[in-house]
């Protein structure tokens, strides 16, 4: 394996964070294997390792997982969030996944939770569902917009402190998803 770490930047873990993935028993290694003989994979597929391009997945070395990074389908919606210097994963306290995104002002980019978050941990930090099934934008017809969402919750809600989007299900045209809000 270290020839390979050292001549094709190769990384390895035990196992999928993603759902919908199951190792084989030796593992994962990730690599470009565009750069590999076709005698290398078939050996390292026949040795019982799973074998992924490293662009599309992010290592999680502290938990020893892989998380997908690249759409494999259109309902696809990523588990993991990239933040400013660290990466959030569903190994994480949820408090912290909050923390990153949620909204002060309407004005301040919205970043959404993804939809593996259940809503009775989000509410279970303070935040209350808003009055609505979901929200929807895309291509057929509604644009439901975050920052109009803040705005009205602003109207609405005393003591308003801050607002989380979540994700509820992704489509080829369009995305849903809920609010959650946060008052004094």
């Amino acid at each position: 394996m270290s020839t390979l770490t050292e001549k094709h930047c190769a990384e390895y873990c035990s196992e999928y964070g993603e759902s919908g993935y199951s190792s084989e028993p030796n593992g994962i290694i990730f690599m470009n294997w565009n750069e590999v003989s076709d005698e290398i994979y078939e050996y390292l597929e026949e040795a019982g390792y799973s074998l992924e391009s490293n662009d599309e997945w992010y290592v999680d070395h502290d938990n020893d997982k892989a998380w997908r990074t690249s759409g494999d389908c259109y309902s696809w919606v990523m588990a993991i969030k990239f933040c400013d210097g660290y990466v959030l994963t569903p190994d994480d306290d949820i408090s912290d996944w909050l923390e990153e995104c949620e909204s002060t002002d309407y004005n301040q980019p919205h970043a959404s939770l993804p939809e593996w978050i259940e809503a009775e941990d989000i509410e279970s930090n303070g935040y209350t569902k808003v009055d609505c099934d979901d929200y929807e934008s895309g291509f057929y017809g509604t644009s439901d917009n975050p920052t109009k969402i803040y705005q009205k919750l602003e109207e609405t809600v005393d003591g308003l402190e801050s607002v989380v989007f979540q994700i509820t299900s992704a489509e080829q045209f369009r995305v849903n998803f809920t609010a959650y809000y946060k008052a004094s």
